[in-house]
């Protein structure tokens, strides 16, 4: 816990300490209220999720003006006048939550992704001789993990459109060229809600025997919100088909399901990739109809979850 010497008090001696400021004004530190971030360090929840604050406070604190304040990649940071109580945060720290202390609270919404320091800070206000000065109290700082959806939510969000792209991409497929389709999956923030949508399908066409391992996606879409509301729009995961090898006039074959790419791709960029490929092994000239299914991974389930602004902002 940290205190502000802002203004005097007559407290027992093991309370005080008396200090001298630039202006000659003698101050005693302020009795050391206590305000706890009742939670555990590392607990985790998905982004968009709300959740009543834990927060306790001494009783004399009660009715008193508290904000829950957070960053990525360090211990929040603010800026606190005492003489009119006002608390501002600097980036790259947002403000959480902003209530009073009391019988209950309105929901904090965990929005933005990452593994976040918060704190509380309360404002205690004090009054003496005429002035009106304030206080302000730290709780500890606790790591709250805000995770992105995982890849099995993404399949069960998605599956009917992926198997729709899949059919699209096998209705393509002629003895000119075979298709592949792929889009990027996102999570989508707006008024504090989370949904998992997909956006525009990629087209690439290869010859009918290519059979290149091979992940090409475009340019996803990011929008970074710089406070804890308003609209975000974070890439989570990428799918793509595989291409038939029905239309090959050489001895062609191939296994189905991860290729070497899919595996590089996504632990070079720590997110999940989705495939919608064939359920055996094919051969050239193999029914284009043969048994298909959507394949995902174990081995990275969920995108990483960033430590500052740069990861979270990160361009694929």
């Amino acid at each position: 816990m940290i205190m502000f010497i802002s203004c005097t008090e007559d407290i027992e001696p093991q309370f005080g300490q008396v200090a001298q400021d630039e202006n000659g004004f003698i101050a005693k530190k302020a009795k050391p209220y206590k305000v706890t971030l009742r939670t555990d360090s590392g607990e985790q929840y998905l982004m968009g999720t709300g959740a009543t604050p834990k927060v306790d406070y001494d009783a004399d604190l009660k009715g008193d003006r508290f904000y829950i304040i957070g960053s990525l990649g360090g211990e929040p940071e603010y800026e606190f006048d005492e003489n009119s109580g006002k608390l501002s945060v600097p980036y790259p720290t947002i403000n959480y939550y902003e209530g009073t202390f009391g019988p209950s609270y309105h929901n904090l919404y965990y929005t933005i992704p990452g593994k976040w320091s918060f704190q509380v800070v309360a404002i205690h206000e004090k009054k003496e001789n005429n002035r009106v000065c304030y206080v302000a109290y730290e709780s500890e700082v606790k790591e709250i993990l805000v995770k992105f959806p995982d890849v099995y939510q993404m399949r069960d969000e998605l599956k009917d459109h992926m198997k729709s792209v899949w059919e699209e991409a096998i209705a393509q497929t002629n003895e000119k060229y075979s298709v592949q389709k792929g889009f990027w999956i996102y999570a989508v923030i707006q008024t504090e809600n989370l949904k998992i949508e997909y956006g525009p399908t990629e087209s690439e066409y290869y010859s009918p025997c290519d059979n290149w391992d091979r992940v090409n996606p475009g340019r996803p879409d990011i929008k970074i919100p710089i406070e804890s509301w308003g609209y975000a729009k974070y890439p989570i995961g990428y799918f793509h088909t595989h291409t038939p090898l029905t239309y090959c006039t050489s001895d062609v074959e191939r296994e189905t399901g991860f290729s070497t790419a899919d595996e590089a791709w996504q632990d070079g960029n720590e997110t999940p990739i989705l495939v919608y490929d064939y359920t055996s092994r094919i051969t050239s000239g193999h029914d284009i109809h043969e048994s298909a299914d959507l394949y995902v991974s174990y081995d990275c389930y969920m995108r990483k979850l960033p430590t500052t602004w740069g990861e979270l902002e990160k361009v694929y």
